[in-house]
């Protein structure tokens, strides 16, 4: 996250033992990078205290889990059954259709 402006105060809280900034005045322009140790949510407390704007710019990576990698190979193969049955009932037609 980059924060650019004239001054600004920041306080900052990560869950467990993650990155802790007590309130603390910053000028100019501040870059923080941290990592999320444990479970938790961040709190992030930004007041621009300057004469301009205030501006913040975040990128968020967020890591997954590999649940979901089986959960969408699951739902590509249950598709590919789908349309399996689909082209053999096309091909040949049971008594009735």
């Amino acid at each position: 996250m980059t924060l650019t402006g004239d001054t600004f105060d920041l306080k900052l809280e990560s869950p467990s033992d993650g990155l802790q900034i007590p309130k603390t005045s910053y000028k100019n322009e501040k870059k923080l990078e941290w990592v999320h140790l444990a479970d938790g949510e961040s709190k992030i407390q930004i007041q621009n205290t300057g004469n301009k704007e205030l501006s913040i710019t975040g990128v968020l990576i967020r890591s997954s889990d590999p649940i979901w990698f089986t959960y969408d190979v699951m739902v590509i193969i249950s598709g590919m059954v789908i349309i399996g049955f689909s082209m053999g009932f096309t091909l040949r037609k049971p008594k009735g259709f």
